[in-house]
């Protein structure tokens, strides 16, 4: 399995530009103030692979690294959810 791309990010965003859900989530991260690096798999060979990786010959998009946790796709809840408890919106 190929390691996780190394950033100073604890929230990770990897995605398309194209990508309508990648949008979403990256805006929904934007609207509780999360802090988050977004990694265009298109750009980044890497991160590509680490999708593959992870999310098969196929992937899905947006894969999240949060905190080193991989969510495929989260919807605005899961989102919410794990912001809440991960204490990055300790507000929420």
């Amino acid at each position: 399995m190929t390691a996780t791309p190394k950033t100073s990010t604890l929230i990770q965003v990897y995605g398309t530009d194209s990508c309508k859900d990648t949008s979403s989530v990256r805006r929904t991260l934007e609207k509780y103030n999360a802090p988050y690096e977004y990694i265009d798999i298109e750009n980044n060979k890497d991160a590509g692979a680490w999708v593959e990786s992870v999310a098969g010959d196929a992937p899905i998009t947006p894969v999240i690294d949060f905190y080193g946790q991989t969510l495929f796709n989260p919807d605005d809840e899961k989102i919410f959810s794990m912001l809440k408890n991960s204490g990055v919106r300790k507000a929420l």
